[in-house]
């Protein structure tokens, strides 16, 4: 579970993360660094979808919660969580943010989508799937370039939804 937590840290590519997932990897024993690396990845997908990774708010909380993994004053997954909370974007603001969430990353779209048919599917770890073992094809239902066809729609609301994810499909 650790391996497909990191592969999915890896597909989201919080820079921020990186100290505390070294700080884990470090101080933590192998049962409890699994549990933190899936909250992370967890924390990784709210904060693309309905925050920032980029900004000091997050920058600084992250980076002193490895500080204190390092420093063994935190050291359980429950702990990570607790600390990481101020940063992490509830359920309400994590919902209204899918609801226009605009994804140009292929391989992050085939990641989300993915992960949301295996929850709908109530599958156990829906989070942890690796996509790229096969061939997914990511499709548009209003296409990138509707040449000619899609006369309704004008350029302006084509590059609003576009991008979107609910405009994304797997085939």
């Amino acid at each position: 579970s650790a391996r497909k937590a990191l592969q999915v840290l890896n597909l989201l590519d919080i820079r921020p993360m990186r100290a505390l997932i070294l700080a884990l990897g470090s101080k933590f024993k192998a049962a409890e660094a699994a549990k933190a690396l899936k909250l992370l990845a967890s924390l990784g997908v709210r904060l693309l979808t309905a925050s920032s990774t980029r900004s000091a708010s997050v920058e600084v909380p992250l980076a002193e919660t490895a500080r204190k993994v390092y420093a063994g004053e935190v050291t359980t997954a429950a702990a990570i969580k607790k600390e990481l909370s101020a940063i992490t974007p509830g359920d309400g603001a994590f919902t209204e943010a899918m609801r226009t969430l605009k994804v140009s990353n292929a391989r992050l779209a085939r990641y989300l989508l993915r992960a949301l048919e295996l929850a709908h599917a109530a599958d156990a770890e829906p989070y942890f799937i690796p996509n790229d073992d096969e061939v997914i094809n990511l499709e548009h239902v209003l296409p990138k370039r509707p040449d000619g066809n899609w006369d309704d729609w004008s350029e302006d609301d084509r590059r609003t939804h576009v991008s979107r994810l609910g405009n994304q499909a797997l085939m």
